[in-house]
């Protein structure tokens, strides 16, 4: 009540007190309440805004606790959607205590995610560090094994519908596996470009299903020809890009 006295421009009619009291006089609560619906809030008050970094997601191979390579760039996605407006920062912490760089992208998209890239330099345990309006977010950090053998990209292989040069519809959800038992070590990275060779147009989705199993999961949100590239420690696999009309 003090606060809405000083900074609403809403006198205080009736004590705390009376809120509570079941013989509290109607017409005065009443007469109170109803200021505060045309009440305006006076400048510089001291309002604090509603941010939850623990609503904050994060996913991708780039926070996977296996399969990062060094020398090779690796990606993975914030989230940030539910956690109220704030700022994303990531450390990235090698064996050594140093940090290495990190590149953030704000994707524009209705999830509000951030698409996080860094190369690891050197093998052995890495800590990922996530930060949001200066918390860290849950599950941070993110303990990663970065080794040192960079897989053969032309063993890798792909099915599924969402590569089928025919077939896939706007708005409506696909998916098509990788493969790369046979390859190696490495990391997988899709990129997703519309007719206009816009990447942030298509919601893509890149998840671990086994060992050797990935699934990406997209949904094409214009019509025309896309073109779905797959890298595999830094380079295109056997017949990427894929061509797929999207109808």
């Amino acid at each position: 009540m003090t606060l809405a006295n000083d900074w609403l421009n809403v006198p205080q009619l009736i004590k705390p007190e009376d809120v509570v009291d079941p013989n509290v006089d109607e017409l005065s609560m009443m007469t109170y309440l109803s200021q505060f619906p045309n009440a305006k809030l006076k400048p510089n008050a001291p309002l604090h805004p509603h941010v939850n970094p623990n609503r904050v997601r994060c996913y991708g191979l780039g926070i996977e606790p296996t399969g990062v390579v060094s020398y090779v760039p690796i990606s993975f996605t914030v989230e940030t959607f539910s956690a109220g407006k704030g700022d994303v920062k990531v450390l990235v912490e090698n064996p050594r205590g140093q940090l290495e760089p990190a590149q953030i992208k704000f994707n524009v998209d209705g999830s509000k995610t951030y698409t996080v890239t860094y190369t690891a330099k050197m093998e052995g345990m890495h800590k990922v560090k996530v930060l949001f309006a200066g918390n860290e977010v849950p599950k941070s950090p993110y303990n990663v094994k970065v080794e040192g053998t960079v897989g053969d990209f032309r063993k890798v292989s792909t099915s599924g519908p969402g590569l089928e040069p025919t077939g896939v519809m706007v708005g409506q959800p696909t998916y098509f596996d990788v493969f790369t038992k046979d390859a190696g070590k490495g990391q997988l990275q899709i990129i997703v470009l519309d007719q206009q060779n816009n990447r942030n147009t298509t919601i893509c989705r890149l998840t671990k299903v086994s060992e050797y199993i990935y699934q990406c999961q997209y949904v094409a949100q214009t019509v025309g020809i896309h073109s779905i590239s797959i890298f595999f420690s830094g380079q295109q696999i056997p017949y990427s890009p894929f061509s797929v009309t999207v109808c």
